[in-house]
């Protein structure tokens, strides 16, 4: 119910953005800061349920591919799709995070408290399950560099016996606690699973610069008109596939490989043919070449490996003029290949 009520909301905020041509970066700004805190409302009871943390992530997934123009599509690694559109957390991990915290705020609440006691029979419950028992397995996850520490083993006895009684002292406690122990153990776990994943991926997304953790506020406030916000998604859509992103111009799905060029009929194509050999694009290559940092090399000579790092580097490097050339030259080639299928 969770699950289908965030992805409803998140449907009704996608609709109302993109009717008012709403850019990508706002729209990706906009979900951290209305559907993620209706979805996670609560959700610090739910690490009890099975599979819980990667349910939420294939949804944040989910959305980033809305967001990218493949909705349809099951391409994509999730952690490299939130990335991309600036989210620092991972929706299971931020459950996680609040888990802990929840269990740190309890734990700090007057020694009478209902929350208090009842957290003090879990944990002391033999039987295995309860809700402190599985959020104390979340606190020694092996990608955190050492377990996080309950808030009483790690504040001194005089501050405790404060905290217990003092609602400002236990908020100092508890911020403290967080970005002390709790934020650093699950930016470790994000990067771990990020890691993870390159070491076994083919397309070299490490290799590019990371988007900000939020996006630079030039970019959220660029005005590149509506064509060049579709060419970012198509950009985007390269950069963390490596695939074809013909379903952001509705001309089919993200496939890997063409059995022929739309344009000039090469065959077994991918990607890295139509921006840097295909004929039919030349003159999109050549016009981008002559004010792009690889100006010194023509068409012909340029290698992909240059080509594909030049083009897709970080956005939040303050040359916006060059970043939005190279969207466009980069919407522009499939655009024109998608002109010549079929549309769905």
């Amino acid at each position: 119910m969770l699950l289908r009520k965030g992805h409803d909301a998140f449907l009704d905020f996608l609709g109302c953005s993109l009717s008012i041509f709403l850019p990508f970066p706002l729209q990706a700004a906009g979900v951290v800061t209305r559907i993620e805190p209706m979805v996670l409302y609560g959700s610090e009871f739910c690490v009890t349920v099975p599979d819980a943390i990667n349910r939420l992530n294939r949804l944040q997934a989910d959305w980033a591919r809305h967001l990218l123009g493949f909705p349809q599509s099951r391409a994509g690694v999730q952690v490299w799709l939130t990335t991309e559109c600036g989210w620092r957390r991972r929706l299971g991990t931020r459950m996680c995070e609040r888990a802990v915290l929840l269990k740190a705020r309890a734990q700090l609440l007057p020694k009478d408290h209902p929350a208090r006691v009842l957290l003090g029979i879990a944990g002391a419950c033999t039987a295995c399950g309860t809700w402190a028992d599985r959020v104390l397995a979340l606190q020694c996850l092996s990608q955190f560099p050492q377990p996080i520490p309950d808030i009483v083993d790690c504040t001194p006895a005089q501050l405790l016996d404060k905290a217990y009684t003092d609602p400002d002292c236990r908020r100092s406690c508890l911020a403290y606690y967080r970005t002390q122990f709790v934020t650093p153990a699950f930016d470790a776990f994000d990067s771990s699973a990020l890691r993870l994943v390159t070491e076994t991926s083919a397309w070299p997304y490490a290799s590019f610069p990371p988007q900000s953790a939020s996006f630079a506020d030039s970019l959220l406030y660029a005005d590149w008109g509506v064509s060049t916000w579709k060419f970012y998604r198509a950009w985007a859509a390269i950069r963390v596939l490596g695939r074809w992103p013909l379903a952001v111009f509705g001309a089919g799905d993200t496939p890997r490989c063409l059995d022929a060029c739309p344009l000039c009929g090469a065959p077994d194509v991918e990607i890295s043919h139509l921006l840097l050999s295909c004929d039919s694009c030349y003159d999109l290559r050549t016009i981008w070449l002559e004010t792009s940092p690889l100006n010194r090399f023509d068409a012909v000579s340029l290698t992909w490996d240059l080509l594909r790092l030049t083009l897709f580097g970080s956005v939040d490097n303050g040359d916006f003029t060059q970043t939005a050339a190279s969207i466009r030259f980069v919407g522009q080639c499939p655009l024109r290949a998608a002109s010549s299928l079929p549309r769905w």
